[in-house]
């Protein structure tokens, strides 16, 4: 790919909407929160599940 056929994505604006996945360990819920919190101070919505806390052994849940 060349330079002239990346294209560049618009930047977010505060009212824009960030979404947010899990990773493969689980999350520290009172954490989180505190950074969504954070997220929101500065005009974005935050997107998630609850699903995001679940936790099997130190495994951000279940293989099923």
């Amino acid at each position: 790919m060349t330079p002239s056929e990346i294209k560049k994505v618009k930047a977010l604006k505060p009212g824009d909407t960030i979404g947010i996945i899990a990773p493969a360990s689980q999350v520290n819920r009172k954490s989180f929160l505190r950074g969504v919190s954070e997220i929101e101070n500065l005009g974005y919505q935050v997107q998630y599940s609850d699903s995001l806390f679940s936790h099997h052994y130190y495994f951000a849940g279940t293989h099923s």
